[in-house]
């Protein structure tokens, strides 16, 4: 890559502090235009000041015509992110002293959005320009889609997600799984995929609002997008990948690997045990051979091109507004982070039992 080339050019853990919730919602610094917007940017952050503004200076760079607000929501968040959050121009902030995760915080902001298309964004990630009119263009072109979502790379300008496929086994795995990513160039045309990445997205509010919204028994985060995935297919939509919109995902974490690990391998279990029928008559059986992961892709193309087909969504009745209560959530996921907590506990106790007895611990 040449140096000095942005790469986005390229077309084409929670303490025991005493609970003081704030659940206001104010303007940052700055006027919020009157505009009624289309396109609600929801945002929760919690302790990554400098990719919070780095996230923030590329929106408002992006001069896509889609109307659009800004939500953020400070997750029990640092003096530095809300000295960031305060002087965005034009956000909209959401307050917490509660950390409520992944899903939690994407829930509590699509309480306060107001547009009829949710873009999900993690606060490390960096938007390329134009990237919202691609994405809600391709929902005005495809009303089967319930989501879509574009290219995510890291910031070496390497391949980080592309959609990926569901398996029986409850993994959604790349195509290029256990390999070297292909070149973002090799994508060209709109797809179909099973899950696309929470970190970077585009989905109509009334899907959002259809599912209940994101899955808070999946605290603090890990198969949240692919149980969104699985949420907008049981409601008759699809799941598409644009690679013409393109973004930057740091991927930042404060959380050790071991404890990530841990939370995404309790997470598929619960996914599984959720959608076991589904994953039996829907999806194949793991095996990593191109041609497998070509039958697979193809075997979701024509599920998709049947749920279109049927246009279930036209008789759907409206979903209800979506309605959070902000205290009963905090007191719910406060519970849901103690639970998670005791659990790695019980794991690391056991896996230190393990290592004494002189046997392997099991993942």
């Amino acid at each position: 890559m040449p140096q000095g080339k942005s790469i986005l050019a390229i077309p084409g853990e929670y303490g025991d502090r005493e609970k003081t919730p704030l659940r206001q919602i104010r303007p940052a610094a700055g006027r919020i235009r009157m505009t009624q917007p289309r396109v609600s940017v929801l945002i929760p952050t919690t302790s990554q000041a400098a990719r919070l503004s780095a996230c923030l200076t590329a929106l408002a760079a992006d001069r896509s015509a889609v109307p659009r607000e800004i939500v953020l929501v400070l997750n029990a968040a640092s003096p530095e992110v809300r000295e960031v959050a305060g002087a965005a121009q034009s956000a909209r902030i959401v307050e917490s002293e509660v950390n409520l995760g992944v899903p939690g915080g994407y829930n509590r902001a699509r309480a306060a959005a107001r547009g009829e298309l949710l873009a999900l964004l993690h606060d490390d990630t960096e938007v390329a320009p134009g990237w919202l009119d691609r994405l809600a263009g391709t929902l005005d072109a495809r009303p089967e889609a319930g989501i879509v979502g574009g290219l995510v790379l890291d910031a070496d300008g390497r391949l980080q997600n592309a959609g990926s496929i569901l398996w029986r086994d409850g993994w959604a795995r790349w195509q290029w799984w256990g390999e070297t990513p292909p070149a973002p160039e090799s994508f060209a045309e709109i797809d179909v995929v099973h899950t696309v990445g929470s970190s970077f997205s585009l989905l109509r509010a009334e899907v959002f609002d259809r599912a209940g919204g994101l899955d808070e028994s999946l605290h603090p985060g890990y198969f949240v997008d692919v149980t969104l995935g699985m949420c907008v297919r049981a409601q008759g939509r699809v799941v598409l990948l644009d690679p013409g919109a393109r973004a930057v995902h740091h991927r930042g974490s404060s959380s050790s690997t071991a404890y990530r690990m841990f939370v995404s391998h309790r997470n598929h279990a619960r996914f599984c045990a959720r959608w076991a029928a589904q994953l039996t008559a829907e999806h194949e059986p793991f095996v990593y051979t191109p041609e497998a992961y070509a039958a697979a892709h193809e075997r979701a193309r024509a599920g998709a091109a049947r749920l279109a087909a049927a246009r279930r969504w036209e008789s759907a009745p409206p979903p209800p507004p979506f309605m959070l209560d902000a205290a009963a959530q905090e007191r719910r996921l406060l519970a849901a982070e103690a639970a998670v907590r005791r659990e790695w506990a019980e794991e690391l106790e056991r896996r230190l039992a393990a290592t004494e007895s002189g046997a392997a611990p099991t993942a």
